[in-house]
């Protein structure tokens, strides 16, 4: 269940954030991924993804979509037709952690 993994990065105890954010990008390209495959027809708000999957704000999700090479229509919606194909290809790399 997504809603309730990036509610759970969100509120996570104590320094439960910081392990999650480890994987926290290959879970929401994982759900990207699904999300533009069921609104295949029709486009995703970028204000409401960035609340599901827990991004601070629009600006850091806008980044995110642009070096997924997703298309962004008027800045404000995800073609999901047309980032399909991008998303489907993204690289689910973890992140390693610094010493």
């Amino acid at each position: 269940n997504y809603g309730r993994f990036f509610k759970l990065y969100k509120d996570a105890p104590n320094m439960g954030q910081y392990l999650i954010g480890i994987f926290i990008d290959k879970h929401r390209i994982l759900c990207l991924q699904k999300l533009s495959f069921a609104n295949q027809n029709s486009n995703l708000e970028i204000q409401r993804l960035s609340n599901l999957l827990a991004f601070e704000d629009k600006v850091e999700i806008t980044k995110f979509l642009t070096g997924l090479e997703c298309t962004l229509m008027d800045e404000t919606h995800l073609d999901c037709r047309q980032s399909m194909a991008k998303l489907k290809n993204a690289p689910l790399k973890v992140k390693r952690c610094q010493k």
